[in-house]
């Protein structure tokens, strides 16, 4: 499932043990706990939708996503798979929060991304009584002047996506029960998404299995070096060697990211493409 953007993202927390999110309904601010348990998860929900909200993270819990028909024979990714035997793809109610932290990376560093999506929470988010801060919601976030964002220091490029992935998401909003094609077409109108975007999105928001985000700077690298050893790589490459994988290219991706594999240096890493 989707963790918190960063060490310091003030709607999420990832400790041993548990997260915790807080996010925006139609009804206010609702926050999630999911903690581990012996054999299982237990999941509180507070706030506005709460009995909703609790209701769809336990059916989306118990919906099957594939793991067990996923038994890779290379030998890493076998590895890998035992070593992360937890790992399961999750959909998830907040679904907006998801494409709008999808879209600040785009075309930055994550860590800069990180402190966009904390500058945009702490200023305009909504808090509930307990004091936890929820990201804007389509709403509030399609009406803040462009000017006020990127005097957050978000560049107009991003804002402008921003802005007009709130307004598609106000008109017509994201539901956890919406196809991936939906996902796909409805993301897809947004002026300034992407494919590496939508992609992102449906595979850490909406469980899809074969997600796969084309135009990243690193991932065709990670599985190049993964699969084959060698290091360099580029997109085309990338779908080549994730071909055996069709139906689990994003699990694959989850379980790379998850390895936290460290690259040797390599004599270019000017991208292909730039994520959009």
């Amino acid at each position: 499932m989707l963790q918190n953007l960063g060490a310091y993202d003030p709607t999420a927390t990832l400790s041993e043990g548990h997260f915790r999110k807080s996010f925006v309904t139609p009804s206010g601010v609702c926050s999630v706990r999911v903690a581990a348990v012996e054999r299982g998860v237990e999941i509180t929900c507070e706030g506005a939708e709460a009995g909703q909200k609790l209701a769809e993270l336990v059916s989306s819990f118990e919906v099957d996503d594939g793991h067990e028909t996923f038994l890779p024979e290379h030998p890493l990714l076998r590895r890998l798979r035992r070593d992360q035997i937890g790992l399961r793809l999750l959909r998830v109610p907040w679904l907006f929060d998801v494409a709008c932290g999808a879209v600040l990376q785009q075309r930055v560093r994550f860590a800069d991304a990180c402190k966009d999506w904390r500058n945009i929470a702490e200023r305009f988010g909504e808090r509930d009584l307990a004091g936890s801060v929820a990201f804007p919601s389509s709403s509030v976030l399609s009406g803040i002047p462009s000017w006020e964002l990127e005097g957050l220091g978000i560049d107009a490029k991003r804002v402008r996506a921003l802005i007009a992935l709130a307004r598609e998401v106000r008109m017509n909003p994201l539901r956890m029960e919406m196809s991936y094609s939906e996902l796909r077409g409805r993301l897809g109108r947004v002026p300034g998404v992407g494919p590496w975007t939508v992609e992102t999105t449906l595979g850490f928001g909406a469980a899809d299995p074969d997600a796969l985000p084309l135009g990243d700077l690193y991932l065709p690298h990670i599985v190049s070096y993964a699969l084959t050893g060698k290091a360099e790589g580029n997109d085309d490459r990338m779908v080549e060697l994730l071909e055996p994988y069709r139906g689990h290219r994003f699990r694959v991706v989850r379980l790379l990211y998850g390895a936290r594999l460290t690259l040797p240096r390599m004599a270019s890493r000017r991208p292909t493409r730039f994520k959009a």
